[in-house]
């Protein structure tokens, strides 16, 4: 995902209040905390993932893909450029969500960036917060 970094100049710093959307979904044998958050021209800049123990190899992968992916999104990278750098990767854990089949999570986050681009992406479960 580095790579991504060059096709931006300058990052887009967020205002400390956020209008994001709040979602817990099972994924597999685990549930998955989603924090996505906008910027004011409704563009998703943000993604906080948390699945798994703490401490745990689960969560530390989780959480530092939705850092790296927050980073490249606030650089400007579009979420499609990294679904795409996203979808082929298979790997432990696999699970069934939303549903579909996922063959990693690394797929499913690739799923969210689609769905949640845009604020209008959002599903009638989701919370603005």
């Amino acid at each position: 995902l580095l790579h991504l970094f060059y096709e931006a100049t300058m990052r887009e710093r967020l205002d400390d209040e956020r209008v994001g959307i709040t979602r817990t979904k099972a994924f597999g044998n685990y549930k998955i905390a989603q924090i996505l958050n906008y910027n004011e021209k409704g563009e998703l800049k943000e993604i906080q993932l948390r699945m798994g123990k703490t401490g745990s190899l689960v969560m530390e992968h989780v959480v530092s893909m939705s850092i790296l992916i927050s980073k490249c999104l606030q650089y400007g990278v579009s979420p499609e450029s990294i679904a795409k750098k996203l979808e082929g990767i298979v790997s432990e854990p696999s699970g069934f969500s939303e549903g579909q089949s996922f063959e990693s999570i690394c797929q499913y986050v690739a799923y969210l960036l689609r769905k949640f681009s845009k604020k209008g992406g959002q599903d009638g479960e989701a919370e603005q917060t």
